[in-house]
């Protein structure tokens, strides 16, 4: 509430007059300065509606009507006879729905919308990769901008929680070293490693505006850190996700450690596990055979107890590159990548959904033959339990 009085304030009042919290009066005799002041629009309306609506609004997320109702009787002492039927209005619209044409239009959208939302369940995908696979890469690519970190050595500290937003909104983020989460309205904004939650709109079909959230791990085999290889192999085993997103480095697959972190996953979950060859694109007609390695990868993880196992093979960073170029975020280097990357994908040999068995959707841009797009439609197929 405090949060909502500093907001309210700095909009209505002005900066220099900062509500003394620990002062009940200070802060009364603000609150009804507040409400009782009008604001011009497109016609007269009373700031009262709206302020009680927030102040409700918040209250009622922590889903406790005896905090709602104890909000009602503190600002039933705050109000004079005009104000106090503002109130009761309001406060009878959240405890029993009723109608109320003075409530902005706007405002009750945005919580009709955030209650569709709330009440669908939270989908979690634990995503894991030994170092340098290109973990980091593909959130970015999901998300459509650079989050996290993509340099050569391992990143992830720890665990990160990536949530889904229901709407364009900025980025909303809780580092490891405050409790309290900062807001900001770009998210161009360079991210800490030091990042637990991350809040933001995933703006691509068919994750856009679904209750989701990435939780990026620590690299499973960093030698120079192994306390993150337990991070992650505790995450594995907390089986608190509902479905796995191993991705694996196409160029490096049957190493030894590649082999370890595989049964490590498959040994300890019981939920679904997506395999994504990555890196995809570094692969030459004249050498490799996408066809066939994806095959051979089918056959080994066959051979350790996974039946019919779920293959993705992807470039994350073609799909990156190109989401980013959408939004021209990209610099000169990246443009340069980004057009050698798109002659490869013009050519039918890099069409990496037909190499799958979920090669029936059909591709209508560059970004398609990426894998990426598959991948997403995947991940909302899979069940919450």
């Amino acid at each position: 509430m405090n949060v909502l009085f500093k907001a309210w304030e700095t909009s209505i009042l002005g900066e220099k007059q900062a509500i003394s919290y620990d002062d009940t009066n200070s802060q009364k005799e603000k609150v009804k300065t507040a409400i009782k002041l009008y604001r011009i629009g497109w016609h007269w309306f009373r700031l009262a509606y709206s302020f009680f609506f927030d102040y409700f609004y918040l209250a009622s997320l922590c889903n406790n009507s005896n905090l709602v109702y104890a909000r009602y009787e503190r600002l039933a002492d705050y109000c004079n006879l005009f104000t106090k039927k503002a109130l009761q209005r309001v406060y009878d619209y959240f405890k029993n729905s009723t109608p109320c044409d003075k409530i902005p239009t706007r405002l009750v959208k945005h919580r009709e919308m955030n209650q569709k939302f709330e009440s669908t369940p939270l989908k979690k995908v634990l995503v894991v990769a030994n170092v340098s696979a290109g973990k980091s890469t593909l959130i970015n690519a999901l998300i459509g901008r650079k989050l996290n970190k993509t340099a050569t050595n391992a990143c992830t500290k720890e665990l990160c929680y990536i949530f889904g937003k229901p709407q364009k909104d900025g980025i909303t983020i809780k580092t490891r070293k405050t409790s309290l989460f900062q807001y900001d309205n770009s998210i161009s904004k360079n991210l800490s490693d030091e990042a637990e939650m991350i809040g933001l709109h995933i703006p691509y079909e068919p994750l856009q505006g679904k209750k989701i959230c990435f939780i990026d791990t620590p690299g499973f085999n960093d030698v120079r850190n192994p306390e993150r290889g337990a991070i992650t192999e505790k995450a594995i085993r907390s089986n608190d996700y509902d479905a796995i997103i191993y991705v694996a480095n196409a160029a490096y697959m049957g190493r030894d450690d590649e082999q370890h972190l595989l049964e490590t996953i498959i040994q300890n979950t019981k939920k679904p596990i997506i395999f994504v060859m990555n890196g995809l694109d570094k692969y030459k007609p004249s050498e490799d055979s996408i066809e066939e390695s994806v095959k051979k990868y089918h056959n080994d993880i066959e051979m350790l107890g996974v039946r019919n196992p779920k293959i993705v093979p992807i470039s994350a960073r073609a799909a990156l590159l190109m989401r980013m170029s959408e939004k021209n975020l990209l610099d000169e280097d990246e443009k340069f990548d980004l057009n050698n990357l798109e002659i490869k994908f013009r050519k039918d040999y890099y069409d990496l959904p037909k190499y799958t068995q979920n090669n029936q959707f059909g591709r209508s841009n560059l970004i398609d033959m990426t894998g990426i797009p598959l991948l997403e439609r995947i991940i909302s197929s899979i069940n919450t339990k």
